[in-house]
């Protein structure tokens, strides 16, 4: 298993701390610890499906982790209760404000009418586009974590093998002084196998 880094603290997943050279003392990235990555080194192909499923049957099945899932659910519920009734207080709020506050006085001013002693409307509604920002959120995150575990992206063969480079040239440069040994030991003894071979003729 492996990290997952998010830069800039902003909950997106960047990159994979696959050689562990994430900084405990770096301020600027954290470990997300409701992400994991898992890397199987294996020759079954076939085997990554069932590795797969067992590791989600065994997240899925933790108490630990059930627990923690419930706690999260109710937590995001209630704050999104919370902001529920904060836009239905600001929108009562804007109501009374136009029907009931006394007619306002107007200035003209260069062919423009401007109004005196009002409170700017676009206050309550870009408040309440923010809460409504913040309640998507929180849905979406209600959607996400439904469940104790999820796959993000399901196990996939490498296309390319890991340290193949290295393990190609080890396997070559071994091959090459085996067969110089050979043809230096045939040089060497090029007279008596000579003389062998015609001695079986």
């Amino acid at each position: 298993p492996h990290y997952v880094i998010d830069n800039l603290c902003n909950g997106t997943p960047d990159w994979i701390d696959y050689d562990d050279k994430y900084v405990e003392t770096d301020t600027l990235s954290i470990k997300m610890f409701n992400m994991l990555a898992v890397t199987v080194k294996s020759k079954n192909l076939y085997i990554f499906s069932e590795i797969q499923n067992g590791l989600m049957h065994f997240y899925t099945n933790n108490p630990t982790l059930k627990r923690e899932k419930d706690v999260l659910i109710a937590q995001q519920t209630q704050s999104m209760e919370f902001i529920q009734k904060e836009i239905e207080r600001l929108d009562s709020l804007s109501n009374y404000d136009y029907f009931k506050e006394p007619k306002r006085r107007s200035l003209t001013v260069d062919s423009q009418a401007v109004l005196l002693g009002e409170r700017p409307k676009q206050l309550y509604y870009s408040d309440m586009a923010k809460l409504n920002h913040q309640k998507d959120s929180l849905q979406k995150m209600i959607e996400v974590y439904g469940n104790v575990a999820s796959v993000v992206q399901p196990f996939s063969v490498s296309k390319v093998p890991v340290n193949s480079l290295p393990k190609m040239i080890v396997i070559f440069c071994g091959i090459f002084i085996v067969l110089g040994y050979i043809v230096a030991a045939c040089i060497k003894y090029r007279t008596r196998i000579r003389q062998f071979l015609n001695e079986r003729d």
